[in-house]
């Protein structure tokens, strides 16, 4: 899709299903009903992962599980994981900085629903899940009280390794 955000997703009324829009059906022409190809930036600032800002005509499904996990991020601590005052600082900051854990603003929130929104959040591509499919499974285990496959966070996992040594 490579602009997913949450004005592009509807829910319909008639079942509560998620239904994404705006598949990108508009595209920039010439003068002569040319498509024009462009290296601008494909998505939403907010919604796009730190590789796409290195390189704007990479696409792969990772960008839009990157984009799940800043609306999941959103939709659970009422906030994006980056903020900033113009798009190219946004950039900076995405490519550079790590997300503040989730739990962090809400504590009530479920360690294992941190780790999925973290875990959408990777830097790099090879560790997030594979695709949107992965993230529903995953989503869907959680909700259902079984084991998930995301490892859990950095910050948790120091303090389980020592205190096996005890």
């Amino acid at each position: 899709h490579r602009d997913l955000k949450p004005s592009n997703i509807m829910v319909r009324d008639s079942d509560q299903q998620p239904l994404i829009l705006d598949f990108g059906c508009a595209y920039l022409l010439d003068d002569h009903g040319e498509e024009l190809l462009t290296t601008a930036h494909v998505g939403s600032a907010a919604y796009v992962p730190p590789e796409v800002f290195a390189t704007p005509t990479l696409r792969h499904a990772k960008q839009d599980v990157y984009a799940c996990g800043v609306m999941l991020y959103e939709a659970f601590t009422g906030q994006r994981p980056f903020t900033a005052r113009t798009r190219e600082e946004l950039f900076r900051v995405t490519r550079q900085a790590d997300p503040l854990p989730p739990r962090r603003l809400r504590p009530e929130l479920p360690l294992e629903l941190e780790r999925i929104i973290l875990r959408c959040l990777e830097k790099r591509p090879a560790d997030r899940y594979a695709d949107a499919g992965e993230v529903e499974r995953e989503l869907a285990a959680w909700s259902q009280g079984k084991p998930l496959t995301t490892p859990a966070p950095r910050e948790h996992r120091l303090p389980l390794w020592f205190g096996s040594l005890a």
